[in-house]
């Protein structure tokens, strides 16, 4: 995660908590529930930076809707189809896709094998996960 993320993700967390109203003494500012409804904005702001520095993760707009953690050969296959926004000419190798967005931090290889996204660019991608802090609606 880069700063410039954090700060945007304490920020809008700090925005929803006092949406929400007054903090009883002794309680905390920030609760899991507001950071992880802020993690959404936050989410997209830092995949609309990353695409505009990296045309291959629009790649991972392919990967909408799908669930994480997943097997690396369905990465590949889903990674290897070019994007309608990206330039002419763009590999179709998924294999050689999926190894540059790891090195590029956007996907992380398990000690498994098994590929996960980063909650920061997962979310503003619309990518899946079983788990974590349930967030408010």
């Amino acid at each position: 995660m880069v700063p410039r993320s954090i700060l945007t993700l304490l920020g809008e967390a700090a925005r929803q908590a006092l949406e929400r109203g007054s903090v009883p003494s002794g309680q905390r500012l920030l609760t899991p529930q507001d950071l992880a409804a802020a993690l959404g904005p936050t989410s997209q702001q830092r995949v609309a930076e990353v695409q505009e520095e990296y045309s291959l993760t629009a790649r991972l707009r392919n990967l909408e809707g799908q669930q994480v953690m997943m097997r690396p050969e369905e990465a590949e296959k889903l990674l290897g189809r070019p994007r309608p926004e990206e330039p002419p000419g763009a590999p179709t190798n998924g294999k050689m896709v999926l190894e540059e967005l790891i090195n590029l931090g956007v996907l992380s290889r398990r000690k498994d094998g098994r590929i996960d996204v980063p909650d920061i660019y997962r979310y503003g991608f619309g990518i899946k996960r079983k788990g974590g802090v349930a967030r408010p609606r």
